[in-house]
């Protein structure tokens, strides 16, 4: 992995028109967040990273799997196809959980999420503090921005850490953590995994309230989708929303 590109932002909330969706209303998305190889040597004795704000990332180890779907899987789209084998040839830090609103204001002084006490879907979560709620509305250059901020920050720059959103095949990879799919259980086993629209009340939820995935990553499956870059480095969107009909 490139030093200059090296931590993966996992999960940034964000809202946009990607290419690849037909967009009608708001649309929810995710950001995540990777680590460079001064901080390796770190990740492979403990596991986990703690940054200068709180944000946790855990190690993603090599390998390989079959990216894309195929035309018999429920749910799958032409541009998932042909399967294909990717190698991921290094390690990587991903981050745990989403972006939240709290980390986002940190750096960028603003919140622009919908489901915040300022934001058009107040009602939504009156009474309740969403800093760890995911940020969302925030485009995929907006997203790119944060990563550069962030590792601007002075205790990040002395730690020598990079920021940047993940690959498409890196996403797809963490997302499967080890498998030949994502977790595909049955409607009732997925509610324990995943905010979609049959569970989540029309709106977002605070960051690591469902079950992760064997590699320790929350929310890959609802919540809000997320920003990837594909191999061309143009944005492209991943995982499931709040908003999003279960299908298993």
């Amino acid at each position: 992995m490139d030093d200059e590109r090296a931590i993966t932002l996992n999960r940034f909330a964000v809202a946009c028109a990607a290419t690849r969706l037909s967009i009608v209303g708001t649309v929810y998305l995710l950001m995540p967040l990777v680590l460079n190889a001064q901080e390796k040597s770190k990740a492979d004795s403990h596991r986990y990273i703690t940054n200068s704000i709180g944000m946790k990332f855990v190690e993603i180890p090599a390998g390989k799997f079959a990216m894309g779907s195929p035309e018999s899987e429920a749910g799958s789209r032409i541009d998932e196809r042909p399967v294909h084998e990717v190698q991921i040839s290094k390690p990587f830090l991903l981050g745990v959980y989403e972006v939240t609103q709290g980390e986002y204001q940190k750096v960028t002084g603003t919140n622009p999420s919908f489901f915040c006490t300022t934001g058009q879907g107040a009602k939504k979560v009156e009474g309740i503090t969403t800093d760890r709620f995911p940020v969302e509305q925030v485009s995929w250059v907006e997203a790119e921005e944060y990563c550069k901020k962030l590792s601007e920050l002075p205790e990040e720059m002395r730690a020598g850490r990079r920021y940047r959103l993940p690959t498409e095949a890196e996403w797809q990879y963490a997302c499967r953590a080890g498998k030949p799919t994502p977790i595909k259980p049955d409607l009732l086993t997925l509610g324990k995994y995943a905010w979609t629209m049959e569970n989540s009340g029309a709106r977002t939820h605070p960051i690591g309230k469902k079950l992760p995935n064997a590699w320790k990553l929350f929310d890959m499956l609802g919540n809000v989708a997320e920003w990837a870059t594909d191999k061309d480095n143009k944005p492209v969107v991943c995982g499931g929303a709040f908003s999003d009909k279960a299908v298993v």
